[in-house]
């Protein structure tokens, strides 16, 4: 359940301040490695999905290099 001090960032946000585009989010979302919150018809991010993935993005990096 979200926080009620949490931001909440919607697609067009994140691809304005360039962090991900629309399609790869809608790709993401998909394989449901990205968490969503839909209210109706619209998707909305909190900082707690976004935190998650990038750290899950960074983890799946450094075992890349490593192997």
């Amino acid at each position: 359940m979200r926080e009620a001090h949490e931001k909440l960032f919607t697609p067009r946000d994140l691809a304005e301040q360039g962090i991900m585009s629309d399609v790869k989010q809608w790709q993401e979302r998909k394989a449901k490695r990205l968490g969503f919150y839909q209210l109706g018809r619209k998707i909305y991010y909190s900082q707690t999905h976004l935190a998650a993935f990038f750290a899950s993005c960074e983890r799946k990096s450094a075992e890349t290099k490593a192997a």
